[in-house]
């Protein structure tokens, strides 16, 4: 009889064992799912009071004191369908309050810390068909009206607080793109844009305001494409990028067929002119007429006229940056063209595909280009003028922090005046560049340049 008793006893302390369990289960399960809810807000900007009172219309208890909101201060709603958790997120976007699970509710109250800490969105912008970056690309947000603008080196950095966003990248000439983000840590993001087709569009003439321009604080920094470059007429129908220069205000040359630049006043020897960061001592070919800038090589200049940067020197005039292009990283190509004055060949493609890239081109005038016979002059129609020059770049992306690239240029030139008199000139420049994101905001770029200038005269 007592056994039978203390059967029925411990089975009943069992189950209520078991049913006390699973309720415990429930309850916290009930809790942590209560976060975890997905509902649906309306779509549009509203406030915060508002939108909270959304969430409690969708069965979700919400616990909080008005003095503990940013009263009057409105958000916009784009993500229909979402967990409470996340909605809450949006709603409380950059304030100093928190919440924590009470029971069955959600209590909201004010902290120290931001509900969101912030995060670094960084990465390189290129053309997806050559694998070029793209100096001076946009990349920005939006729905927070912030952004940022590709360095020298097709690289961009963004600090932004943790969330869902949308991002954007454009540049001229190739077709805008966007990208939904859901950032939770640091996140690396490329961008490979495609070109477009240009589309001529109207043109609009208005005056600008005196204030703008007087306000306007890059009015002596200019930057200009080959692209663009190649579409202005030239003298023996070379395309030239200092004599595209002179169409910028301030800018004048000595003739109108010599290389040489007068930038607002000042002579030839005080600009600085640089290819790739190394500099160039004598910047043109066959007695001035041509510039010492393969236009196959070329991708950008860049010219300040005032308000030089300290980086590059005490310059009292210009300083005027030819940067070369990296190479097609996809495909390889052959180019070439002949002129009046001299003949081109290009080659480029890929070392290892998509990540390391070479380009090789080289130019040279007709073997000995002589002059017309003036007036029957003897010693005149013995003059003769030669040159040639190889520009070479290599790039290798190391990792997605570090890349390195080689850059080099041979020039060389041989003017023969009467009989007598004979000159010889040329430029030999090397660059040695390493790139190197440190952390997602830190961007490094450290050169070795050497550079060459050699000038000889004779018989």
């Amino acid at each position: 009889m007592e056994f039978g008793r203390i059967i029925k006893s411990r089975w009943f302390t069992q189950c209520l064992a078991s049913i006390l369990l699973v309720f415990l289960s429930l309850c916290a399960f009930s809790q942590t799912s209560l976060l975890n809810k997905v509902i649906s807000l309306e779509p549009g900007i509203r406030t915060v009071e508002s939108l909270l009172q959304e969430i409690i219309d969708n069965d979700v208890n919400l616990s909080y004191s008005d003095n503990s909101l940013p009263l009057g201060k409105y958000v916009k709603i784009k993500t229909v369908s979402r967990t409470v958790h996340q909605h809450l997120i949006t709603i409380l976007n950059d304030e100093k309050i928190t919440y924590e699970l009470s029971g069955n509710a959600i209590l909201l109250y004010k902290s120290s810390k931001r509900l969101r800490k912030k995060v670094t969105i960084r990465g390189i912008v290129k053309d997806r068909s050559t694998g070029e970056l793209l100096i001076g690309a946009h990349v920005w947000i939006d729905s927070l009206n912030i952004g940022a603008t590709t360095n020298e080196y097709g690289f961009y950095s963004i600090s932004l607080r943790q969330g869902d966003y949308q991002l954007n990248s454009s540049y001229l000439g190739y077709e805008s793109t966007c990208e939904e983000l859901i950032l939770r840590k640091n996140r690396r993001i490329n961008f490979d844009l495609n070109p477009k087709a240009p589309e001529l569009k109207e043109v609009i003439i208005s005056s600008l305001d005196r204030d703008y321009i007087l306000d306007f604080e890059s009015t002596g920094h200019h930057k200009m494409d080959i692209a663009t470059m190649s579409q202005i007429p030239y003298f023996l129908g070379e395309v030239d990028v200092l004599q595209g220069s002179l169409l910028l205000p301030g800018i004048s040359n000595l003739g109108e067929d010599a290389i040489g630049l007068n930038v607002r006043g000042g002579t030839i020897d005080q600009n600085l002119i640089l290819l790739d960061e190394a500099p160039i001592y004598n910047s043109s070919h066959l007695f001035g007429l041509i510039s010492v800038f393969n236009p196959d090589a070329v991708k950008q200049i860049e010219i300040y006229k005032s308000g030089i940067p300290i980086s590059y020197g005490g310059r009292a005039s210009s300083v005027i940056h030819v940067r070369k292009r990296e190479g097609n990283d996809q495909d390889f190509h052959i180019t070439g063209g002949t002129g009046v004055a001299s003949t081109r060949l290009m080659v480029e493609g890929p070392i290892v595909k998509d990540r390391s890239s070479f380009l090789v081109s080289a130019r040279s005038s007709f073997t000995n280009f002589s002059f017309f016979d003036f007036n029957n002059e003897i010693s005149f129609r013995e003059s003769r003028a030669s040159f040639h020059d190889v520009n070479t770049k290599f790039n290798f992306r190391i990792n997605k922090k570090n890349t390195i690239y080689l850059s080099g240029y041979l020039g060389y030139d041989r003017n023969k005046i009467g009989e007598d008199q004979l000159r010889r000139w040329g430029n030999n420049t090397a660059t040695f560049r390493w790139n190197s994101q440190i952390t997602p905001k830190l961007f490094m770029n450290a050169s070795a340049v050497y550079g060459d200038y050699s000038y000889k005269t004779g018989k």
